[in-house]
């Protein structure tokens, strides 16, 4: 509930943000929230932008998208995202902002296990890259690295959204014990109810008042005062026990996920795709005359060709990736026309 109403509070200054400022008017935004606990990993989510975990070989969605696209396949229309559907793909349904209250999936918990990863990113990544290239990267390369490839391969591919990218690595699985606890729900009716203030008020001038009876030498009266005292706020502690809800443990999990799961393993196929990707970039630098050191590009690239043709195509694609940071590194460092591709 608290993952739920924070993401709700951000909705509403949002939303008053666009309704104070016309600049601003209707102005939305998606939200995808990870929450790692050691009783599992709890999900917020509004919008298209997505949360995934790895692990393994396995490559999974974790979150629904709010599309017109997908909420007419959930709705028995399998062929609403074909590749010649007419339904366009980036009209989203839900998003923080536009309205004064919104819906909020909360999805999970879902177990964690030492070396799981979870990718945080918004529709300009998995926009322009498969969720098969996305697990590959993932499994094949360092974290910081994978990052900046993924980044790499959608601006690549025309990068025409903001491209957002988090990831997080589960270092050690956590205890059994911790694990295995089910997690606590309390809705808002449920609260404990609150002690009126004229109560403290109250309690804090009888209090006063006896004190002032037996600096003045009125032991009596003020130890039966102080008792009273002490006596109603036992009573009020007890009536505010009394009304703590009975706590309820969630029975399995929340939303419906993982909505999808692939299978990552580095291939030929996607290695020959960056083969051509970086046979492109230089094509580009030879034409355009960049400033990149193409003797250290070309000896990567050869690396690279040598793994493929050996069948190490974890190795291959790890040279790439490197071919393709060094070219794009070389061009941000000694700058370009904004013409020039890529």
């Amino acid at each position: 509930e608290a993952l739920r109403a924070s993401i709700q509070q951000a909705n509403a200054e949002v939303h008053a943000r666009g309704q104070a400022n016309l600049d601003f008017y209707n102005m939305g935004t998606t939200a995808s929230v990870l929450l790692l606990m050691p009783t599992g990993a709890l999900i917020g989510h509004v919008g298209d932008s997505r949360v995934y975990r790895l692990r393994g070989n396995q490559f999974e969605q974790l979150t629904f998208d709010h599309s017109l696209v997908w909420e007419l396949q959930a709705a028995g229309h399998p062929t609403a995202g074909a590749p010649d559907s007419a339904i366009p793909k980036n009209i989203i349904t839900r998003s923080l902002g536009p309205n004064p209250t919104v819906q909020v999936d909360v999805e999970g918990p879902y177990g964690l296990q030492e070396g799981d990863v979870f990718l945080l990113c918004s529709d300009g990544l998995t926009g322009q890259v498969a969720d098969e290239e996305i697990g590959t990267i993932l499994c094949s390369l360092p974290l910081a690295t994978a990052a900046q490839v993924l980044c790499d391969l959608a601006n690549l591919r025309g990068g025409p959204d903001n491209i957002t990218v988090i990831l997080v690595r589960v270092l050690r699985s956590p205890p059994a014990e911790l694990a295995s606890t089910p997690l606590a729900r309390m809705t808002a009716g449920e609260r404990p109810r609150s002690i009126p203030a004229w109560f403290w008020i109250s309690l804090a001038s009888d209090a006063l008042l006896a004190v002032a009876l037996a600096v003045l030498g009125m032991t009596v009266v003020a130890a039966v005062l102080g008792s009273a005292a002490l006596l109603a706020l036992l009573g009020a502690a007890v009536y505010w026990l009394v009304s703590l809800p009975e706590t309820r443990h969630l029975q399995g999990r929340l939303g419906k996920g993982p909505y999808r799961r692939v299978r990552c393993q580095a291939s030929r196929s996607l290695v020959e795709k960056f083969d051509t990707i970086v046979r492109q970039l230089e094509e580009a630098a030879v034409e355009n005359g960049w400033p990149v050191d193409l003797k250290a590009f070309e000896k990567l690239v050869g690396e690279a060709a040598e793994a493929a043709q050996g069948g190490n195509y974890d190795h291959a694609l790890h040279c790439y990736a490197r071919a393709t940071r060094h070219m794009i590194e070389g061009l941000q460092m000694g700058g370009h026309d904004e013409d020039s591709p890529p």
